[in-house]
């Protein structure tokens, strides 16, 4: 005898990808769909978007999210949705692997951390354990994630959910942003190309990027730079 389950209900993980991306974000829906027990439930190409459609959305179980996205990022997207919906699990899928944004991503603590390139069998194992309550990652991102835990042991009391740059700092931040060399961006400022370099230095420690472009990608995700217009500070 043949049994038919009426209204058997969809057991099928709900996931909604937010990246800038077009070619990107439809290969990975794609690539996920074929996936059986994965459902893909809403794409959005920019922040705002997120924002504004996530709580249409009360059958997500994943997010996988993009940290550099136009309008309002990715660091400021989860803050947002780990306080509106902590019930979602969000995986940070992006080129983006600075110690910065790997010990932000702990700090809120997200479900994962992938780069663009990791192996997608590791990604399919973090989407399946969504609700595991564990951290996971590709396997080249260990070493570091090992320090940045390391470290936040030996340093409970650290806020690092913001940094705490000067107006000069931002100032240099923001001209080598739009291409000024250290030469011009000390003509601006009054101030040597040599302490303009220093001040550089200083930073990449302060952040700990591995170059100064890293400085850059972590101003302008905090909103603290724009290179649309100079903010009331750039008396240039």
């Amino acid at each position: 005898m043949k049994f038919i389950l009426l209204n058997q209900p969809d057991m099928r993980i709900n996931v909604a990808i937010a990246n800038s991306h077009q070619i990107f974000r439809l290969g990975l829906i794609k690539w996920i769909e074929s996936a059986k027990d994965i459902n893909v439930v809403l794409e959005c190409s920019n922040g705002k978007e997120l924002l504004q459609q996530i709580d249409e959305h009360l059958e997500l179980d994943v997010l996988l999210l993009d940290m550099q996205m136009s309008g309002i990022g990715g660091l400021n997207c989860c803050e947002t949705i780990k306080k509106k919906r902590p019930d979602i699990s969000i995986i940070i899928l992006s080129h983006l692997s600075g110690t910065y944004f790997l010990k932000y991503a702990i700090h809120l603590k997200l479900h994962g951390y992938f780069t663009k390139d990791s192996e997608s069998v590791d990604l399919l194992k973090a989407i399946r354990q969504y609700d595991d309550g564990g951290f996971h990652y590709e396997k080249k991102l260990k070493n570091k994630i090992e320090k940045i835990n390391d470290h936040i042991k030996k340093n409970p009391n650290e806020d690092i959910s913001r940094f705490d740059f000067s107006k000069r700092e931002l100032e240099i931040i923001y001209l080598t942003a739009i291409e000024l060399k250290s030469k011009e961006i000390g003509s601006k400022l009054n101030i040597s190309p040599r302490t303009v370099e220093g001040h550089k230095n200083n930073l990449i420690k302060k952040t700990n990027c591995k170059s100064f472009l890293g400085v850059i990608l972590i101003a302008m995700e905090l909103r603290l730079i724009s290179l649309y217009g100079e903010f009331d500070f750039l008396n240039l």
